[in-house]
């Protein structure tokens, strides 16, 4: 249930890269528990939850961030993509990868 709860927060928050804490996960889950049971959280004498994950809807910056046409910036991201010459292609590529693995180079 925990893998899913986290999947399920990627998902709300992409494009962001969303990782939850193990804590966050904790409260989610029992929340998600009891409400499956019919029951409240509230109703039994457990902790208060550890911290409220909240996303700050208020925040302009984030509320632009969240509101990306993604499927309109992949087919744009395409089309730019198919205009790069053999080379560009190649330092894509580098770039990329670098990125998704987190191994800082310098270009």
């Amino acid at each position: 249930m925990v893998d899913d709860i986290a999947q399920q927060l990627m998902r709300r928050y992409y494009p962001i890269e969303y990782v939850p804490t193990q804590s966050e996960l904790q409260d989610l889950l029992l929340e998600e528990f009891f409400s499956r049971n019919g029951q409240q959280i509230n109703n039994y004498n457990l902790p208060r939850r550890s911290t409220y994950h909240v996303l700050d809807t208020n925040n302009r910056l984030i509320q632009e961030e969240m509101n990306y046409d993604v499927q309109y910036l992949e087919e744009e991201a395409n089309k730019l993509y198919m205009q790069l010459n053999k080379d560009q292609k190649e330092a894509f590529h580098q770039i990329v990868e670098s990125a998704l693995n987190n191994k800082s180079k310098f270009y």
